[in-house]
């Protein structure tokens, strides 16, 4: 059986580095906003926790810049791309990205049967006109050791969900090793997954 993705075995993400996290609780939004900006322009190593949904968006925003920047291609792993995060602006550089000619690949838990309808981010994925980019759904219940929401913008950036209830995360720009690691987790997911196109779309009642 394969064994998944352990952060606390990672010593990029070890329980070393918690004391230094935990510094991170006590930033304003501003503060917050200013240091992952700050990450991503210095390409730093520095590992960053974010705490709320608005930081999680900010996060994946700055993931997407990069992206373009760097001409990097975008993996995703989440729940259903909920429009509570992944708002217009995320779909809007996600756009830009993708006519950039870059790839985004998204994998979504099949929890939410209306995903297209609810989800303009992954409607957009799923849409056939967007040769590269594509959006498959898997059965979390059907994955030993639990599926797991992620993001990486090319090969040195990641933002690795914690706790997808309360949308807290570990992120960092240069973390080559960590993101290595992620992409043999989404390949494996990606295994496992159907492609959305495939599925039969559902009635509301």
């Amino acid at each position: 059986m394969k064994i998944h993705f352990n952060i606390e075995s990672l010593p990029m993400i070890a329980k070393f580095n918690r004391s230094i996290l935990r510094n991170d609780i006590n930033m304003t939004d501003l503060t917050f906003e200013r240091a992952v900006t700050d990450a991503r322009e210095m390409s730093s190593d520095r590992i960053l926790s974010n705490r709320s949904i608005s930081h999680a968006r900010y996060v994946i925003l700055e993931l997407f810049h990069l992206a373009i920047q760097t001409e990097a291609d975008v993996l995703l792993c989440a729940g259903w791309f909920d429009p509570d995060c992944y708002d217009s602006s995320i779909v809007e550089k996600a756009k830009q990205l993708l006519d950039q000619g870059q790839s985004i690949h998204g994998i979504a838990e099949n929890t939410n049967p209306d995903i297209l309808a609810d989800s303009p981010f992954a409607k957009m994925l799923a849409d056939p006109k967007n040769t590269n980019s594509s959006l498959s759904v898997v059965d979390p219940e059907k994955i030993a050791g639990g599926f797991l929401h992620f993001t990486l913008a090319g090969d040195n950036a990641y933002r690795f969900e914690e706790d997808h209830k309360l949308a807290t995360a570990l992120l960092s720009f240069n973390r080559p090793t960590t993101v290595s690691i992620l992409k043999d987790e989404f390949d494996f997911f990606k295994s496992s997954s159907t492609q959305l196109s495939d599925v039969a779309p559902s009635k509301k009642s």
